[in-house]
């Protein structure tokens, strides 16, 4: 007989704590859309609490008041936290001013330039390594710079690498699709 009596009292003590849980969870829906109107998203109440000293666990109206009143504090502190401004502060940045990001814009312009430059004049004394070195570091500052491909073209060009002379002319024609002296250098490499 010690054995069924624990038995029989498990169903009645865990109806008694679903009737609270049930009563709060569904308290903390109504009192998180309390006065929000039709359209409030009811959130998935948290594990309901042991019932206080004055609260009854097998009381469904006990537990639907506390998660009232849960649910209503939780609601005002969401309302309040998305509300919240920090007071605004100025970052002195490269973003926010205008005028330096077209200096540097213009800075790194004529730099690209510059190199073009210096490559023209490796390309003319013979020093195809220096050329290369110079157009691929071009190239990842400005990938589709077709100057910096052409130049690299030639490079190849003149130290009889064809295959990659004609890769880099094709990549460059990609971005200078009107340009018929390409299009005919292109053929006559192919030949």
């Amino acid at each position: 007989m010690k054995k069924i009596l624990p038995l029989l009292l498990f169903p009645v003590f865990s109806l008694a704590q679903t009737a609270f849980n049930s009563g709060f969870n569904d308290g903390y829906k109504g009192g998180y859309c309390y006065d929000k109107g039709l359209n409030c998203q009811k959130p998935i109440p948290p594990i309901a609490p042991v019932p206080n000293v004055n609260e009854k666990s097998t009381s469904y109206y006990d537990g639907y008041n506390r998660g009232f009143a849960e649910g209503l504090n939780k609601a005002k502190e969401s309302e309040t936290a998305k509300y919240k401004t920090s007071s605004g502060e100025f970052i002195e940045d490269k973003m926010y001013n205008p005028y330096q990001n077209i200096n540097n814009v213009i800075e790194l312009a004529m730099l690209l330039k510059e190199s073009k430059g210096v490559a023209i004049s490796h390309l003319e004394d013979g020093n195809y390594q220096a050329v290369a070195n110079i157009c691929y570091a071009g190239l990842k500052v400005s990938p589709k710079d077709s100057e910096f491909m052409l130049l690299l073209a030639q490079a190849y060009r003149n130290s009889d690498n064809l295959e990659q002379a004609l890769k880099w002319y094709k990549k460059a024609y990609q971005y200078r699709r009107g340009d018929n002296n390409l299009k005919e250098l292109i053929k006559s490499l192919e030949k």
